[in-house]
């Protein structure tokens, strides 16, 4: 919202925030698909889905896309970014808070 505003962020909001939130993100969306998909509400991301889609991130947007484009640029720092994101997601999907959370059911179609 900001960039796209021409708002001022902090160096840091702007450079590093968004890798933070970026595996967290990532994982929650593709959980809600798969319980819309598998109308399967209670389904949640194994802590090795997660680690997946943080080493996937990693690769890809740290060492594959610097090497073809110059819009990327390789940051170990942001490689750390995602791991601490990766670990606030797996710590939020174990407590017990997580699996006890209301989950409202689509009514079935006719």
């Amino acid at each position: 919202f900001c960039k796209f505003n021409e708002l001022p962020l902090p160096s840091f909001l702007n450079n590093y925030f968004a890798d933070v939130l970026c595996v967290p993100l990532l994982a929650h969306s593709s959980l809600l698909f798969i319980r819309m998909a598998k109308r399967n509400y209670l389904i949640k991301l194994t802590p090795t889905m997660i680690i997946f889609i943080f080493v996937y991130v990693a690769i890809v947007f740290e060492f594959i896309l610097p090497e073809y484009s110059s819009k990327y640029t390789k940051d170990y720092v942001d490689i750390l970014c995602y791991l601490i994101g990766t670990i606030f997601y797996v710590i939020v999907q174990s407590t017990k808070y997580a699996s006890e959370l209301p989950l409202s059911k689509p009514e079935p179609l006719p």
